[in-house]
């Protein structure tokens, strides 16, 4: 993982860094950035930790994906309520998930920045997408945590409502494609007139019957769909 670090001493990096910046003076070796950027990390997660000191409760979104070069990360972020009743956030950590996407690994993840930025005790609803490996991670989270934070529990697991709503858009179209049938439209002796957008359709009559009935076919069904989520 050193080579955002490493690129800074490729030759073409130097002379593409020169003619970018108009500047002439030469950039610091890669060590010595590094150390300088986990200095700089390290000052302000001390003033994170000072912050989050007096903040009673918290709530975690955690998220996983992986990278277009096949590195998985785990993102996790912070947000409470502040003293003026403001909605706060900050990002805790992005971690390689350097083994398999399930619950195991990814709970030990956020214990550790749990851990580090003293929050074992005060974690109150975390958020994730409906994954199954998400589901296990809660679990394993509400069991670790339980001798010191008897307020996390299966039930603080907070589905993210944009997921689950495209969950029941992606199920629904699928539903329309496979379950009804529309017939095609023809040139008709009447027009249906969008007001909106100031366009006439030829429709046929008859297509208008067969319509309304594959609508309300699908909107039963989607009834039942959304029903069961």
């Amino acid at each position: 993982m050193d080579s955002p670090w490493d690129i800074v001493d490729n030759v073409g990096f130097k002379i593409i860094w020169k003619y970018a910046a108009e500047m002439t003076v030469d950039l610091p070796r890669s060590k010595a950035i590094k150390t300088e950027t986990q200095k700089l990390y390290g000052v302000m997660k001390w003033r994170l930790v000072e912050l989050l000191t007096n903040v009673p409760k918290v709530s975690l979104t955690v998220d996983a994906w992986t990278t277009e070069n096949s590195c998985g990360l785990l993102g996790i972020t912070v947000n409470w309520v502040n003293n003026w009743r403001e909605l706060c956030e900050h990002v805790l950590a992005i971690s390689e998930l350097v083994r398999k996407h399930n619950g195991e690994n990814m709970s030990t993840i956020v214990l550790q920045a749990s851990d580090d930025f003293g929050l074992r005790t005060k974690v109150g609803s975390i958020n994730t997408d409906n994954a199954s490996s998400n589901r296990q991670m809660i679990s394993l989270l509400v069991k670790e945590l339980k001798t010191v934070n008897d307020c996390f529990t299966v039930d603080r697991h907070v589905p993210c409502a944009s997921h689950v709503l495209n969950i029941i858009v992606q199920a629904a179209l699928k539903l329309l494609q496979t379950s009804v049938d529309i017939p095609p439209l023809r040139i008709a002796d009447i027009y249906i007139v969008d007001d909106v957008h100031d366009i006439a359709y030829d429709v046929d009559i008859d297509d208008l019957d067969a319509m309304r009935e594959a609508t309300g076919d699908a909107i039963a069904h989607l009834r039942v769909l959304v029903s069961s989520i």
